[in-house]
């Protein structure tokens, strides 16, 4: 009963040991360091700014750079990454330069990919460029739109504004279509409207996907009260938020 009293003690003994010795941060001169608890600094304050403690491991960022400390002040992870995120199974999605891909906990890559360009990620997504043309980046390293587009642009709402040559389409962050590359302007959203433009006439779509007002309209204006100025075979008009007539 002693022994196992004398155990426990000592197990409560060590993890307060493991808890005091948590470097506290301190800022100097505008940049952020650590200390142990005897005022010692083990992290000198040269660091833009350090995240919180996660099992022993913190973010350091410097000069638009990250990486990771270790309680001792040690760049276990140098600070030399574009991003870094958490680690998760002992990896952690990075981005350095032109590669993308996921770390270990000994800064080797397990797996990786060269692009031209990255960018940073949204929901999950990551609008990319491979060999000169635009696609979609999950943080699974999968396409969900395959880089094969002049240009992608996120324009809210999930969508995602796809084009090819001339003409522009809509997808789904999910990849799913939504409008064909088929329209000469998909305009972004204003509040949940949007207008889109093909042939020479404007409609509006709807932040779900449909279109609420058919592309029939020579221009149509900002609304206001559920109406809106707008100008269907060269005669000014006023419809309401489906499209339809006002009468005088």
């Amino acid at each position: 009963m002693k022994i196992s009293l004398l155990l426990g003690l000592g197990l409560v003994l060590s993890f307060s040991g493991f808890s005091q010795q948590t470097p506290s941060f301190f800022t100097q001169n505008g940049f952020k360091g650590a200390r142990d608890n005897q005022g010692k600094v083990i992290i000198p304050a040269v660091y833009d700014e350090i995240d919180d403690w996660e099992n022993g491991w913190a973010r350091a960022y410097r000069d638009d750079k990250v990486g990771y400390l270790d309680l001792k002040g040690r760049e276990v992870i140098p600070v030399r990454y574009d991003y870094l995120d958490r680690f998760e199974e002992d990896e952690a999605l990075a981005i350095q330069g032109r590669t993308i891909g996921y770390i270990d906990r000994r800064g080797n890559w397990t797996r990786k990919m060269t692009l031209d360009s990255i960018g940073p990620f949204h929901n999950g997504l990551a609008i990319c460029i491979r060999k000169g043309k635009y696609g979609l980046l999950n943080q699974e390293l999968s396409w969900v739109i395959k880089a094969d587009y002049q240009e992608i642009s996120d324009i809210g709402k999930g969508l995602y504004r796809l084009r090819k040559g001339n003409k522009y389409g809509l997808v789904e962050e999910t990849g799913q279509n939504v409008l064909k590359i088929e329209f000469d302007a998909i305009d972004p959203f204003d509040g949940s409207l949007a207008r889109i433009s093909k042939a020479g006439k404007t409609g509006i779509l709807h932040e779900s996907g449909k279109i609420q007002i058919p592309v029939r309209f020579d221009a149509i204006g900002s609304f206001k009260n559920g109406e809106a100025e707008a100008i269907l075979q060269g005669k000014k008009v006023r419809i309401d938020i489906d499209g339809e007539l006002i009468e005088d």
